[in-house]
């Protein structure tokens, strides 16, 4: 599949096909120099063989003098100087001749060469089907190199499939790595390998910790409501008060949050269906509320209604995450945090501007809040997917592409 980001391939390609257009220029500059040089040699023998009787003279080929060499108008020497001169070769032209001479033993041998000169129409047609052939050699080139790259890059793309694959596992990785030859790419795959064991173990970490705090938190957390609800029996007025709506909601918060965390050790099939723009209309307020002092500003755009296959809890506790995340790298625009939820009949979209100058790693999603929601996806059977493009966050939880969950 072509792409117009820059790869690994594309940089072994591009340098291959350069190279190879190199050698077939290079290789086109010696034809005519080795064309040029076997006419001369080719005409010097004719001149040796006469000298040497191994020819017999013919029109061609003449004996002449040194002066009338020089009267014929050879320039480049004197008669004293080419007087001297023994088994020595020159050539020259007049007019639309051209002549090779070789001077031995006081003789100038003469040749009409003009018949075996390669006329300049001859090298044009040379270049010409030179240029002819050199746009399909580029596209061959082209094919071949981009092949030559796929093949010698074999070990690095299947290392890239297997730790970009949605339920990759440092075991498996390390299981991979034993079938690569290569020690400087098994070097890096190691090195993956144990940064992603770091990150489970984190995330493990995490998950049993919130798991225990969820546990720990329940009986407080009753104790808490029941205390609650008993001061406003007592004292009717309060339930009109913002302050006993807020630490209301904050520990209904608290409840939604470790039932939606125990959700991700527990083996329990669920069945419900959380409707997402009724859920998602609930939350809004609430959020706006929670996070006023950090400027935040959400917009929906409802397209369609949604059903996710997961309890609202885990829903809620999703939603809060990607609204934690933005407050925390969020870009403001504006002077406000925005956020656009967008929602279709199979999917819905989190959108944001984040700060790259923040430490967030957004695309490869080392943030242990977005790996619970990668988890929490997984074990409701909806799919997650997490990316940037030109500076902005974008989160897409939906139905997959059956419409089944696992």
């Amino acid at each position: 599949m072509w792409s117009l980001k820059p790869t690994l391939a594309g940089r072994v390609t591009l340098w291959l096909t350069l190279f190879s257009v190199s050698l077939f220029l290079i290789i086109g500059f010696m034809t005519f120099f080795v064309t040029l040089s076997h006419e001369d040699k080719m005409l010097h023998n004719i001149l040796r063989n006469v000298s040497q009787n191994k020819l017999q003279f013919n029109a061609s080929v003449e004996e002449i003098s040194v002066d009338r060499l020089i009267d014929l108008g050879y320039p480049y020497a004197t008669k004293e100087q080419l007087s001297e001169l023994n088994e020595s070769f020159g050539e020259f032209e007049i007019g639309d001749q051209y002549f090779h001479f070789m001077i031995t033993d006081g003789k100038v041998l003469l040749m009409n060469s003009t018949q075996f000169i390669i006329s300049e129409e001859r090298l044009e047609n040379i270049l010409k089907l030179q240029l002819q052939a050199f746009f399909p050699f580029l596209l061959v080139a082209f094919f071949i190199s981009r092949l030559i790259a796929k093949r010698a890059l074999k070990p690095f793309s299947q290392l890239k499939e297997q730790f970009f694959t949605a339920d990759r596992q440092a075991e498996s990785l390390r299981a991979f790595n034993q079938s690569i030859r290569e020690t400087d790419i098994k070097q890096i795959a190691d090195e993956l390998a144990m940064a992603l064991e770091q990150k489970e173990n984190s995330v493990e970490q995490q998950i049993t910790f919130n798991k225990g705090i969820s546990h720990e938190l329940r009986t407080p957390l009753q104790i808490m409501t029941h205390a609650v609800e008993l001061i406003a029996l007592k004292n009717p007025e309060l339930k009109k008060q913002d302050v006993y709506r807020r630490l209301t909601d904050s520990i209904s918060r608290m409840h939604r949050i470790g039932e939606a965390l125990l959700w991700l050790t527990s083996d329990t099939r669920s069945t419900v269906q959380t409707q997402v723009n009724q859920c998602l209309n609930g939350l809004k307020v609430d959020l706006e509320n929670t996070y006023r002092e950090h400027a935040l500003a959400i917009t929906t755009v409802t397209h369609n209604t949604l059903n996710l296959p997961m309890p609202e809890v885990v829903f809620d506790f999703i939603v809060f995450n990607l609204v934690n995340n933005t407050i925390e790298h969020g870009k403001k625009e504006q002077g406000k945090i925005m956020l656009n939820i967008e929602i279709s009949e199979t999917a819905i979209s989190f959108k944001n501007l984040f700060d790259e100058s923040k430490p967030v790693s957004a695309e490869d999603h080392f943030c242990i809040g977005l790996t619970l929601i990668d988890k929490l996806c997984h074990r409701f059977g909806v799919t997650n997917s997490i990316h940037s493009i030109n500076s902005q966050f974008i989160v897409t939880i939906g139905l997959k592409a059956n419409g089944k969950t696992s």
